[in-house]
């Protein structure tokens, strides 16, 4: 596997709605996981992250729209972060968030201090 980014997004009262894990397979192409939490869930961080990696792992074979997953917190999630379309995903650098492009830069100034 190759380096991991995990974030987690929250509806405007605060509320836990997913965690999203980011793997990067080569120089410039990322596989995205995305683990909703469900309103009748208690969301649980290792939880959700263990969800998210497996579906980033399983990104190439598995590309289900978060727009098909119809819960409250699928579509809070499509209005704060447009970019995000579906819960297992592979693309390009270029194609990341604007957030998700900003955790990536720390990442590689953290491993270029090292």
């Amino acid at each position: 596997m190759g380096k991991e980014i995990y974030y987690y997004v929250r509806d405007a009262k605060g509320k836990l709605l997913a965690a999203v894990c980011l793997m990067q397979k080569e120089t410039e192409i990322w596989h995205r996981g995305v683990a909703l939490c469900s309103k009748r869930d208690q969301f649980s961080r290792k939880i959700g992250r263990k969800i998210a990696l497996g579906r980033a792992v399983a990104a190439p074979k598995s590309m289900k729209q978060i727009a098909h997953v119809n819960t409250p917190a699928a579509k809070e999630l499509m209005l704060a972060h447009p970019g995000i379309r579906y819960t297992s995903e592979v693309l390009s650098a270029t194609f990341l968030s604007e957030f998700e492009k900003k955790l990536v830069s720390k990442m590689e100034e953290k491993d270029a201090e090292r």
